[in-house]
């Protein structure tokens, strides 16, 4: 069903790549878009139970296309760092294949956004409290469940 990836002596395990996927601060997700043409937007994201969440607004070509077409990609590097005296990059990578849904349960979806604020905002989860509050009503939650995930690295 998926092609086998080049991934060589660089090849990480599953475990690994779920690690480069909570680890990153971001990923793109790519959707099949308008007319047929491939749409990646990077966003913000959480990983929970071998799924990946990410907000968004409730209307959005993101959205759109999801509903049209859910099979996604996602991905997220980390770790990245430039080696420009070996012309090279060093980075820890993750790529995972699934289908995404729009998410309708009322708890999967704020824990899902609280776990957001815990990634990204540990800082003010008081204030988080009332900007969900706020801000919940017009807030979607997108689902990657996971069908194929491959990671790559190369090390410094």
């Amino acid at each position: 069903m998926f092609r086998k990836m080049r991934l060589g002596k660089k090849g990480l395990s599953q475990d690994q790549a779920w690690q480069v996927l909570e680890k990153a601060h971001y990923g793109v997700l790519a959707v099949l878009g308008d007319s047929g043409y491939p749409y990646g937007v990077p966003v913000q994201y959480v990983v929970m139970n071998k799924a990946i969440y990410i907000h968004c607004a409730k209307q959005g070509h993101k959205l759109d296309a999801i509903a049209a077409e859910p099979k996604v990609c996602f991905t997220a590097v980390s770790d990245m760092q430039i080696l420009a005296d070996d012309f090279n990059t060093a980075f820890h990578s993750a790529v995972a294949f699934g289908k995404a849904a729009l998410l309708e349960d009322e708890q999967e979806i704020l824990a899902a956004l609280w776990k957001i604020f815990e990634k990204y905002t540990p800082d003010h989860l008081e204030a988080a409290k009332d900007y969900l509050a706020d801000n919940l009503a017009a807030t979607a939650v997108i689902k990657i469940t996971v069908d194929h995930l491959t990671g790559k690295a190369k090390e410094v």
